[in-house]
């Protein structure tokens, strides 16, 4: 027997259907299998119901797709009986852990559909080594990142640089703040679905493919930096699919985690040693230092690192686009 709360039943059963597994809800907690996807935005009333809940049931298992502080904090009160899926990796956890990528799983949806955009994104001019910086919206480790590359010459570099946790709509008119891939159109958010080669798609999702081809190395400024767990969303898929290599810019060991998953990094080419320092202004400075160190490169030594990374970068991509990353692979389902 399954329960889980009202709002959650078109998520589980997605979950099930991918399973091919029929999902039945019974009409209450007790003794039973219950399933909890967590709130966002974070919802005290959701926190309040879930724990009600909780207490009756047999089994619990809690999916999140998105981890912040509020969701981490909650999640490590759970004890050892309970079966967490992440977005990511949560450090020190009493809950049982297990990986549900769901923006892995969104993002290259399209690029699945339609594989001959990603050829877009190669670099042809290897004379000079050049980067990109996409930043976002506010945030602390963003703003030492962009007060790092502001003034560089050999990066593309936007920042939408509203107040932490707003954007200006009109922001995205500003082409130091947003650049379109795609023909421009109404948004208030990056996270908000736009036209792009006949589909819908969330305009965070769109692979910048003219940055790409004009630029060799992203630094990927993913989402949070908090010391407590590692994150990843389209941010980090993006530069993946498009076979492009990458300096993470996010929570520490967010390239361990990686690692986890199945992906390979570029420690054979750049001190990746900044993924283990738990201190935000090292970690950037740290990061950052790569940056120089690539620039700084002789056009011999570009061409040696990029032949030591392309299997890097092939390995990657594939593990990006055959891995089923929403597979909500428990054995409690299937058995019941």
């Amino acid at each position: 027997m399954f329960f889980c709360l009202d709002e959650d039943v078109d998520f589980f059963n997605y979950c099930f259907s991918r399973l091919q597994i029929p999902f039945t809800r019974c009409t209450s907690p007790k003794d039973a299998t219950v399933l909890l996807h967590t709130a966002h935005p974070w919802d005290s009333s959701w926190i309040e119901r879930a724990e009600q809940v909780i207490p009756q049931a047999q089994k619990v298992i809690v999916v999140t797709t998105e981890l912040h502080p509020p969701i981490v904090e909650w999640l490590g009160r759970l004890n050892e009986t309970v079966d967490v899926y992440t977005c990511g990796w949560i450090y020190n956890l009493r809950a049982k852990q297990y990986f549900y990528m769901d923006w892995f799983a969104t993002t290259t949806h399209l690029y699945k559909q339609k594989p001959y955009l990603l050829a877009k994104a190669a670099k042809t001019d290897t004379s000079t080594v050049r980067f990109n910086a996409l930043l976002g919206r506010k945030k602390p480790h963003r703003d030492l990142v962009y007060n790092f590359l502001k003034d560089r010459t050999d990066t593309v570099c936007t920042y939408l640089q509203t107040k932490m946790g707003t954007i200006d709509p009109s922001s995205f008119n500003d082409p130091t703040k947003f650049l379109w891939e795609c023909e421009q159109q109404p948004v208030d958010w990056t996270i908000d679905r736009v036209e792009y080669e006949g589909e819908q798609v969330s305009l965070s999702q769109i692979i910048p493919l003219q940055i790409y081809a004009d630029t060799d190395w992203c630094i990927v400024a993913e989402t949070n930096y908090q010391t407590e767990f590692a994150f990843f969303t389209e941010k980090t898929a993006k530069p993946i699919l498009a076979k492009k290599p990458f300096i993470m810019v996010g929570n520490p060991h967010s390239l361990r985690t990686l690692h986890r998953l199945g992906f390979k990094t570029f420690d054979s080419v750049i001190d990746e040693s900044y993924d283990n320092s738990f201190d935000l202004e090292k970690r950037v400075g740290m990061a950052m230092q790569q940056v120089d160190s690539l620039a700084n490169m002789t056009e011999k030594d570009r061409s040696n690192l990029n032949e030591k990374i392309r299997p890097i970068l092939e390995h990657n991509q594939k593990i990006m686009l055959e891995t089923d990353w929403q597979l909500l692979n428990h054995h409690s389902l299937k058995n019941k």
